[in-house]
């Protein structure tokens, strides 16, 4: 099975949502899965090998100007390919850019990104759905949370296969997301179908969202605890890491 896994960099930052991403992707190789994990923003920063593709998608500091100069002006498509060099994305890890991942001061451009082709980063998803649709021809495409939802629609549309996304890590986010933006993510969340989330490993995360809307008087229509036993191993986690530790009365 060919499938493409979008996942999600972090600047600077040691990600365990990436390293997770990065173990499931390097696991589902080893079972003999055919796997392409693109990341969008930045490159990863792991502690180990990386099996995702160099190529970075919707790099933030295009997504971050987009956002900030939605209309045209003089030079503005210059600007914009240069911030999209794919040079200058690898060396985003290397840099001090620790507000890049602040949830408060980057609530407009996450609802923007997951509004998709409605959103003002609309050109990078057309870039990125089209650049797949010419040199893959996937069985399904996996994406890693709910903060990436925004490619889900126009990808379905145009390369017409399954595509899911995981649940884990964007609680955190969500918690830090001022109003109205937090409201405003959780309905794009809501509003995208049910059966397209993977939440049989990830039901601790979607009590956490509802949580989160029940704090801040949103409970109209919340996300409910689903079906799930909640146990078993985690998807992402390698046995090699795991250290053997005495059972204690």
């Amino acid at each position: 099975m060919k499938i493409i896994y979008i996942a999600s960099g972090a600047a600077n930052m040691y990600c365990g949502s990436c390293m997770h991403d990065n173990s499931l992707a390097a696991a589902m190789k080893a079972a003999g899965e055919d796997v392409h994990m693109f990341p969008l923003y930045t490159p990863m920063r792991l502690d180990e090998e990386s099996v995702g593709e160099r190529h970075i998608f919707f790099g933030g500091i295009q997504a971050y100007l987009m956002q900030r100069y939605p209309r045209p002006f003089f030079g503005r498509k210059t600007l914009l390919k240069l911030a999209g060099s794919q040079a200058i994305l690898r060396l985003l890890p290397k840099l001090d850019i620790g507000s890049a991942v602040d949830p408060a001061a980057n609530a407009q451009l996450a609802v923007s990104m997951m509004m998709g082709e409605e959103g003002n980063q609309r050109e990078l998803l057309y870039e990125m759905t089209e650049w797949i649709a010419a040199h893959y021809q996937p069985d399904v495409i996996h994406i890693t949370n709910a903060l990436l939802i925004g490619v889900a629609r126009e990808m379905k549309r145009r390369l017409k296969v399954p595509v899911t996304c995981g649940l884990h890590g964007e609680d955190i986010f969500l918690e830090g997301m001022p109003q109205p933006y937090q409201r405003q993510a959780l309905d794009l969340i809501r509003a995208l179908p049910r059966h397209q989330f993977l939440l049989r490993r990830h039901v601790f995360q979607m009590g956490r969202l509802g949580r989160i809307e029940n704090r801040r008087g949103l409970s109209r229509n919340r996300p409910r605890r689903l079906p799930g036993d909640g146990a078993g191993s985690l998807p992402g986690a390698s046995p090699h890491h795991w250290i053997p530790c005495p059972l204690r009365a």
